[in-house]
């Protein structure tokens, strides 16, 4: 026999009139007992928007949809399409009542003919007239000396702002950067603070000799908002860090919901929730005025919660969004004044195949590698040519090319030096990218006239390099040989932290890369990517 589960529930038969008069009881008890839950006033809340950019890179105008990285059947990006967003995004919140702020992650000239031929004026004069609240300061701000930084930033009619850069004479923030800028929206202050790269010295020719100290963005954030405590309501921070050291700031700093970042080049489609709970976002928008991000928050009047209700990326296609003609007036009528312009029209030579600047695997080499250290070494008649991938700026699609996309492809107006390095040298170096490239504090070499073969092993606790075969030239390393070397003058100079590559007896060419590049396009004319990684690692 079966016996009953304890835990079944028993049916106890009920009288309908008790139950009704029982039901009647409940609902009055419930009516009771339920708490007070104050009702959501609209008016309570203030909708605030936030448009941002970041590394700009001078890409004020347009640019072909495969050059782009973006499906599109007509050329997008650009200031004129970034205006018509911005304009249209203001005048949508004034009519609805909310408040639009708009703000840029740094590495705002360096990178294009027309940011670069005017050492930044014209970008930061376009800047201005878009009426930017904050821009962070990125390391790219100072690829032609500290002066020129300077220059800009008196110059420029929106405030750059840095918390963690200070004078190491001195220790305090530079007359011509702020830490922070208060807006007044909607009765909140809102305190948009900036932080750089600490990298900035490594990565910048001449970085050490800037004067300037760059503290660890989470403790100078956390500083920052505890003095920031009573003249806010409200912290956001734009920054030129990247997306991991934003995260640190929002845990560092658990009062603020957003970070808006740059420097990584991410497109980031949704926004990293950093803290895991839904109160802290870190958001970026990739790179050249491709997209526009846009963050719409609501901040409650009275508590300062926020709520992230939207964020997304717009893609800068003119047909969808449009094209401002007063920006594109103004900057029709300043390129008309660079001759230099004109030029770079020209087609050098066609490409196959795209030029990739990353392989299959993290530790290849890249077919734009590959172009840029052939030229580099067959224009100084080396043994060896060495290339730093972060100084392949743009991924050039299958088609002509002209000299403007040179100039993209290799913005920099870096030199070919040769030097002689030994055998052993060679070997010491590149292991050292191998095991320290992906790590994101140097940049990977890319080479020419040398093929390895190779495994990372662990020995006493560290990475290190197994040679499986090392070749230059087609023929075995001879570690005691000396090797002509060809690289660009900035690895030459030690940067992006190859300190080895400083050697005395270096001789600069002055050739500028970027014409090597040209010359070797010019005389194949048609040019077939080299997809085959000339660093395999075996597993």
């Amino acid at each position: 026999m079966r016996r009953p589960d304890p835990r079944s529930s028993v049916a106890i038969p009920v009288p309908r009139a008790v139950a009704r008069r029982l039901a009647v009881v409940f609902l009055l008890l419930g009516t009771l007992l339920r708490p007070a839950v104050a009702q959501d006033d609209p008016g309570d809340w203030v909708s605030l928007v936030v448009l941002h950019t970041n590394d700009v890179h001078g890409a004020v105008l347009p640019r072909s949809p495969a050059l782009a990285q973006l499906e599109a059947t007509e050329d997008v990006g650009g200031f004129a399409a970034l205006a018509a967003v911005v304009k249209a995004e203001r005048a949508a919140a004034a009519a609805r009542g909310a408040h639009v702020l708009l703000v840029d992650g740094g590495d705002v000239w360096r990178g294009t003919p027309e940011g670069d031929l005017t050492k930044g004026d014209l970008i930061v004069e376009a800047f201005g007239r878009l009426g930017y609240d904050a821009v962070a300061l990125g390391n790219h701000e100072f690829d032609l000396g500290l002066s020129n930084a300077v220059r800009l930033a008196k110059a420029a009619p929106f405030p750059w702002v840095s918390a963690n850069v200070t004078e190491q004479a001195t220790g305090a923030t530079p007359s011509w950067l702020r830490t922070h800028v208060v807006k007044e929206v909607g009765g909140l202050r809102v305190a948009l603070v900036g932080m750089t790269t600490v990298e900035t010295p490594r990565i910048v020719v001449g970085g050490d000799a800037l004067g300037l100290a760059f503290a660890p963005p989470a403790e100078a954030a956390a500083a920052q908002a505890k003095a920031l405590a009573t003249t806010s309501d409200l912290v956001i921070f734009v920054t030129h860090l990247g997306p991991q050291p934003d995260i640190e700031i929002l845990k560092a700093v658990p009062t603020c919901p957003l970070v808006v970042g740059g420097h990584s080049h991410t497109r980031l489609a949704k926004p990293i929730d950093a803290r895991g709970d839904g109160t802290g976002w870190v958001v970026q928008a990739g790179t050249a005025c491709i997209v526009v991000g846009k963050v719409t928050l609501d901040v409650h009047r009275t508590t300062k919660a926020v709520r992230l209700r939207t964020s997304e990326l717009i893609p800068l296609i003119p047909s969808k969004v449009g094209r401002d003609a007063e920006t594109e007036a103004f900057l029709a009528g300043r390129l008309d004044a660079i001759a230099e312009l004109k030029a770079l029209k020209s087609v050098v030579g066609t490409l196959t195949g795209d030029l990739p600047r990353v392989g299959a695997n993290p530790r290849d080499t890249s077919p734009a590698g590959h172009f840029m250290a052939d030229a580099t070494r067959a224009a100084a008649g080396a043994d060896v040519g060495l290339a730093n991938r972060g100084g392949i700026r743009v991924v050039l699609p299958a088609g002509p090319v002209t000299r403007r996309d040179l100039f993209l492809l290799m913005p920099f107006d870096n030199t070919v030096v040769t030097q002689t390095l030994t055998g052993a040298e060679l070997r010491e170096i590149v292991g050292f990218s191998l095991k320290t490239g992906l790590s994101g504090r140097i940049s990977p070499l890319e080479v020419s006239g040398l093929t390895a073969r190779f495994r990372i092993v662990e020995r006493e606790g560290k990475q290190a390099v197994e040679w499986l075969a090392f070749d230059v030239g087609g023929r075995p390393l001879d570690d005691a040989k000396a090797y002509r070397v060809a690289l660009n003058s900035f690895l030459a100079g030690g940067g992006d932290g190859y300190k080895q590559l400083v050697k005395p007896g270096a001789k600069d060419t002055g050739v500028l890369v970027r014409d090597v590049l040209g010359d070797a396009l010019g005389k194949a004319g048609t040019y077939a990517p080299d997809r085959a990684s000339r660093l395999v690692e075996e597993k």
